[in-house]
C-alpha cells in the first residue's frame, strides 16, 4: 500500500487515468476530469496510472506558517498551483475533502478524508 494511504484497499476507490506531459507523482492531489484525485504511485507522461478519488484516510501537502493549523472536521481546499491544501479557501482553491486529525501551522502534511468526486463544495 501506498505510504500516504491510512485505510485498507476496502477504504479507497480509485480510477486509472492517461498522465500528462509532467507525469504524476506519488501522494500528489491532480484534477482529472472533474474530480481531484490522488496518485497511488509515480506514473510517467501518457502511461496509464491508479488515482485515488476517494479515501477515508490519506495524507496530503498542506500549507505552512501562521494561521494554517487544521482541525479534524475541517474543510480542506487545495490551492490549484502548489497543490497544498488549507482549511482557508481562497480565489480558485477547490473543497476536496475534511480534516481527520489535527495539524499544526507548521506540519507539512494533514491527514483527510478525500472527497474528491464532490468537489468543489461536498454540497
Amino acid at each position: 500500500m501506498a505510504d500516504f494511504l491510512r485505510c485498507p484497499a476496502s477504504g479507497y476507490n480509485p480510477i486509472e487515468a492517461t498522465a500528462p506531459s509532467g507525469g504524476y507523482t506519488a501522494g500528489v492531489l491532480y484534477k482529472v476530469g472533474d474530480c481531484w484525485t490522488q496518485a497511488f504511485s509515480d506514473v510517467a507522461a501518457a502511461a496509464v496510472g491508479v488515482m485515488i478519488v476517494e479515501a477515508n484516510r490519506t495524507m496530503v501537502a498542506k500549507a505552512t506558517g501562521s494561521g494554517e493549523s487544521i482541525t479534524a472536521g475541517d474543510r480542506v481546499y487545495v490551492n490549484t498551483t502548489t497543490k497544498n491544501v488549507s482549511k482557508t479557501k481562497s480565489s480558485g482553491d477547490e473543497c476536496v475533502g475534511y480534516c481527520t486529525k489535527d495539524a499544526g501551522a507548521n506540519d507539512a502534511k494533514v491527514e483527510i478524508a478525500l472527497r474528491g468526486h464532490e468537489s468543489p463544495d461536498l454540497t
